[in-house]
């Protein structure tokens, strides 16, 4: 799951791709972050460009303020699954997560316990 995409109807926004940030825990939860369009107001941590995901059209961040820990099934049940991320931006966005100081402190701390960010 680690690297995985979906689509996921994020309320009154609307349809944003989202990323696993995690492998599955005991509890068959991961961590996952949304991405959106670039604004100057947002973090700029990890900008994502076209080309990084065939789902991003223009400048995009990855909104580690909106991190979250899911469950899986519910994943699998109301998300629409997309291509993976290569590993190369996988690893930009997981160094983006150690680096923001926007990321709530569940998911960072899951993102810790399994080895992905210090």
């Amino acid at each position: 799951m680690l690297g995985d995409a979906y689509l996921v109807d994020l309320a009154a926004v609307g349809l944003h791709l989202c990323i696993v940030l995690s492998n599955e825990d005991d509890e068959r939860r991961v961590v996952l972050v949304s991405v959106s369009t670039w604004r100057a107001r947002c973090e700029n941590t990890c900008v994502l460009h076209p080309g990084d995901h065939p789902f991003i059209q223009h400048e995009s961040t990855v909104r580690y303020d909106k991190a979250r820990i899911v469950s899986v099934p519910f994943l699998l049940a109301y998300a629409k699954r997309r291509e993976s991320l290569a590993p190369e931006v996988l690893d930009r966005v997981l160094r983006g997560a150690s680096q923001s100081l926007q990321m709530p402190m569940g998911p960072q701390e899951m993102l810790r316990e399994q080895g992905l960010i210090e």
